[in-house]
């Protein structure tokens, strides 16, 4: 986890990471959905690892800032059963979520 620089204020959206994940609402460029469907096509993986895959072809992917939603991180994950728990505050305060915004 981690930020390639700080956002501010001004700050609407920000590049996503390389293990960026969540698919809450996404928009993309009509160019875009023939890469979409060629991953759809080869991939058995949850729809937000598309994001990856795009980005090593060379498409922007930018996340919404600050987060329209956030993931319940208390308990584990359905999608990765290996994952580590994390310590919540430890997630938080990593991905920058200010718990109070979303509760």
């Amino acid at each position: 986890m981690g930020w390639t620089r700080e956002a501010s204020s001004e700050t609407v959206c920000y590049n996503a990471l390389q293990r960026t994940a969540g698919t809450f609402a996404v928009l993309v460029a009509r160019s875009t959905l023939s890469l979409i469907e060629e991953w759809l096509d080869s991939s058995n993986r949850p729809l937000d690892h598309m994001y990856e895959y795009l980005m090593q072809r060379g498409v922007p992917v930018r996340v919404a800032y600050p987060n329209l939603m956030i993931m319940d991180v208390n308990k584990t994950s359905t999608v990765n059963v290996n994952r580590p728990k994390v310590e919540i505050d430890v997630r938080y305060r990593a991905m920058r979520w200010d718990r109070g915004a979303y509760m």
